[in-house]
C-alpha cells in the first residue's frame, strides 16, 4: 500500500491533506491515518458533448 501511495504522490495526484482533520476526531496519535487529498485539475479545453446521432434540425410538417 505504502508503494502504490508514494507512486500516486510522486506522479502529483495525491497530496499530504490537513492532518488536524483526522485528529479531531482521533484522540490517539498512533491510531490515525494519513489523510490524502487528490489533485483534481480542470479542464483549460472543453470538447462538445458528443450527439450520438442526434441534430438539432426539427423537420417541419
Amino acid at each position: 500500500m505504502q508503494r502504490c501511495l508514494a507512486a500516486l504522490a510522486q506522479l502529483g495526484l495525491i497530496s499530504r491533506g490537513d492532518q488536524q482533520r483526522v485528529a479531531i476526531t482521533i484522540a490517539r496519535e498512533d491510531r490515525r491515518p494519513t489523510c490524502y487529498n487528490l489533485t483534481m485539475r480542470r479542464a483549460t479545453h472543453r470538447r462538445p458533448a458528443p450527439t450520438h446521432g442526434a441534430t438539432n434540425v426539427h423537420p417541419t410538417g
